[in-house]
Order: C-alpha cells, then sequence, then structure tokens
C-alpha cells in the first residue's frame, strides 16, 4: 500500500516537472522573487540620493503617471493574450496594433499632461521632468510589458521572466549611477536617467518580439473592434489603482503620516505574499482564454482545478503571518507596535486574493470583462466611500476594515456573476 502511494506521488511529481504551467510559474515567480530585492536596493538608493523633497517630486509625477498608464496601453496586453493564447499565427497583428496603441496614446496622455502638469500641482512638477516621466512609464514601461505578455502566451515564459528582471536592473544601475556620479542631484536628473532606464529595455524589447516571435503588422480592422473591450480593461486596471492606492492618500491628508507608515509597511509584508498568487496567476491567464472559447463552463473549468491550491495557499499564509506579527514589529523597532494587530485584520487578503484572481480571469477568459469591470469599478468606489467615513474615525483601523470590505464584495462579486452566467448558460 505504501509502494503504491509513493509510486502515485512519484508520478505526480514528474508530471509536475514536464508540466509548462509549472515551469512559466517557476520562471514568473523567479523573477518576481529576485525584483524584490532589486527594487528594495533601488528605492534606498534613490530616496538617499534625491532627498525627501527632490524624492518627492519624483514620487508625485510618477503617482500621477500610474493613473493614466492604462489608457495609454488601452488594454493592448490583455487582448494580445486573448487572442494568440488561442490562435499564436495572430500575434504579429495584435502586436504591432499594440505598438501603435501605446505610441499614439503614449505621447498624446504625456503632451497634456506636460502641459497640464503644471497647473495640477500648483506649479510644483516641472513639464521637463513630466515630460521624462511619462514617456518612461507610458511608453516604455508598457511596451516593456507587452512584449513580456507576448512571450508569456507564445509559451516562453523564462524570456519574460528575464525581461522583467532587466527593466527592474536597469533602474538600479540608474540609480546608482546617480548616486555615484553626478553632483547636487536633482529630480531632473533622475528623470533623465529614469527615461532612459526605461526605453532602452523597451526597444529591446520590441527587437527580441520581431526576432524571436514574429515582425508587427498593423491591422485596423481588429483595432476598431477591441476598442470597447480596451476600454473595459483601461478602467479596470485604474480602478484597481484606486482602489489599492486611495487609503494611503487619505490617511496622509485626513489621519497622520505615522498612520501611513504603519499601514504601508503592513501592506508592503502582505504583498510580498501575494507574489506567488499573482506569478502564477500570470502564468494561467493565457489558458483562461484557452478553455474560455467554451464559454463561461470552459473558464470555469479551469480556475476549478486551480482552486484547492488557491485556498490552500491562502490558508497556510494567513497562518504564517499571525505567526511571523511579533518579529515584524521587532524587525522594524519603534513606532510600529501597532502592526501586529494590522497584521492580524489584513491577513486573510492573500486568500481573498488568490480567490478574486481566480474568478476576474475566468470572467476575461470566457469573454465577460465587462462584468469583471463594472465589479471593480463598484469596489473602488465603494473602498472610498467608506475610507471617506472610517479613516476620520478610526485612522488606519478604518483605512484597513475599508479594505477588506472592498475586496471581499470585488470577489463574492466576480463569483456571483460566474455563478449566474454559468446557470444562465445551462438552461
Amino acid at each position: 500500500m505504501f509502494a503504491k502511494g509513493l509510486a502515485q506521488l512519484k508520478d505526480q511529481v514528474s508530471r509536475l516537472r514536464t508540466s509548462s504551467l509549472a515551469k512559466d510559474s517557476f520562471w514568473l515567480l523567479g523573477s518576481r522573487g529576485l525584483n524584490i530585492f532589486i527594487q528594495a536596493a533601488y528605492f534606498v538608493i534613490l530616496a538617499r540620493t534625491l532627498g525627501p523633497a527632490e524624492y518627492g517630486l519624483f514620487v508625485g509625477i510618477s503617482a500621477l503617471a500610474s493613473m493614466v498608464n492604462a489608457f495609454a496601453s488601452w488594454g493592448s496586453a490583455q487582448i494580445l493574450v486573448k487572442h494568440v493564447a488561442v490562435e499564436r499565427s495572430l500575434l504579429k497583428y495584435y502586436w504591432g496594433n499594440a505598438l501603435l496603441t501605446v505610441g499614439v496614446m503614449g505621447s498624446l496622455l504625456t503632451v497634456i499632461f506636460t502641459i497640464l502638469g503644471p497647473a495640477l500641482s500648483r506649479g510644483n512638477f516641472p513639464p521637463l521632468v513630466i515630460a521624462l516621466i511619462f514617456i518612461g512609464d507610458l511608453i516604455g514601461f508598457n511596451i516593456s510589458d507587452i512584449s513580456n505578455v507576448a512571450f508569456i502566451a507564445s509559451g516562453q515564459a523564462r524570456v519574460a521572466a528575464f525581461k522583467s528582471i532587466l527593466v527592474g536592473f536597469m533602474k538600479l544601475l540608474a540609480a546608482i549611477a546617480l548616486a555615484l556620479i553626478l553632483e547636487n542631484t536633482t529630480a531632473i536628473q533622475w528623470a533623465y536617467l529614469y527615461c532612459f532606464s526605461t526605453t532602452l529595455p523597451a526597444i529591446l524589447s520590441i527587437w527580441m518580439v520581431n526576432a524571436w516571435l514574429d515582425k508587427p503588422q498593423i491591422s485596423i480592422p481588429r483595432l476598431k473592434s477591441e476598442l470597447v473591450q480596451g476600454f473595459y480593461f483601461s478602467v479596470s486596471r485604474s480602478s484597481d489603482f484606486v482602489n489599492e492606492n486611495i487609503d494611503r492618500i487619505m490617511l496622509a491628508s485626513v489621519a497622520s503620516l505615522q498612520a501611513t507608515g504603519l499601514y504601508g509597511a503592513g501592506f508592503r509584508i502582505i504583498s510580498v505574499f501575494q507574489i506567488p498568487i499573482l506569478s502564477v496567476a500570470g502564468a494561467t491567464f493565457p489558458r483562461f482564454f484557452q478553455h474560455g472559447t467554451q464559454g463561461i463552463k470552459g473558464s470555469l473549468g479551469f480556475a476549478r482545478k486551480l482552486t484547492p491550491m488557491a485556498i490552500g495557499y491562502g490558508v497556510v499564509v494567513t497562518a504564517i503571518i499571525f505567526a511571523i506579527a511579533p518579529f515584524v514589529q521587532s524587525a522594524l523597532g519603534a513606532g510600529y507596535e501597532d502592526i501586529v494587530e494590522l497584521l492580524a485584520i489584513v491577513s486573510l487578503i492573500p486568500l481573498i486574493t488568490a480567490i478574486q484572481v481566480l474568478g476576474g480571469d475566468t470572467l476575461t477568459g470566457a469573454n465577460y470583462q465587462s462584468y469583471r469591470t463594472g465589479i471593480q469599478v463598484f469596489a473602488a468606489v465603494l473602498n472610498i466611500i467608506l475610507n471617506i467615513w472610517l479613516i476620520p474615525l478610526y485612522s488606519w483601523h478604518g483605512a484597513a476594515w475599508a479594505t477588506m470590505a472592498s475586496e471581499t464584495a470585488k470577489s463574492v462579486g466576480f463569483w456571483g456573476c460566474i455563478f449566474y452566467l454559468s446557470k444562465k448558460h445551462s438552461n
């Protein structure tokens, strides 16, 4: 009996080792793990070199760029995956359309905000700095990101993993150059280096996709047919940005910077535990479209295969967060005494995220992105309303409960839609 069980275990391990999904997840997980250390070094060097005022200028403009970044790509990455995961020969059209979209929309938004940015910031944002950072984020970063998706959809996740590390490493080198080579550093000097460190990988990305996968070919009919879908993807990403960041902004303005720091530290720890979830989600996303060709039942069937692993991981991580919370407080030192309580409140977020990602990708894979977007917008609005109500009364406690409520509502909304659509199409 024991020998039979051992043989079955070896067989499962062998299948796992040869599974393309497992390999894709491994490469993406490894790249994200390494990028944590790269980003930490990049952040420390940059913040120390620029100083609070100049670094704050960069952060402010970057936040502004993040708010409109999704509209610069107009859902090109998701649209590419949607089609290429099902039919590899279509890559050239959606790669060409993606380059055209990012080039046009990224340039247009850069010009608009270079003109409006100084007025929106009451003169604090210099136009040159805005232009350089927007070019880096809206054009450079988006091209690199879409090329990564092209490699993942084509079954070459390890190339995407390498390119992801390259983008982070280029920013780290730029920060080191700022610290060691330049004197009297300013945000303008950093903006030049930042723009260079994001556009160079983008140029390399274009060459790699063209040389290794396929050359771009623009298809205006296909571009027009995906305009509405692209809008849904853009709104979806933007609403997620609001949902993830509005509490921090409101804490800083309504509560205190100390509460903001505590809250940010707690969610930085939570984000580390979400890396495996997001890595697996990146690897499985194209497969949802493949199964989604059979409708909601097809993508749901694939999601069910992943559900035990997702729930199991979430439960284990929740226990780990509870266990390490006292050690986190000791490591961070004075001023972070409340982080044990904060982590206890938000410890279920990795589990909620795992369930949420499965539900959202099930809808997207079956071509119900409009449902997903609507629920994400609702969750963002709910989060804003709850934060307006709770933060003045309960500070970071209110922000934490608002986040838990909005994230839970999003998960319930996704799966409620899935079961409604499944029942509807079974009748």
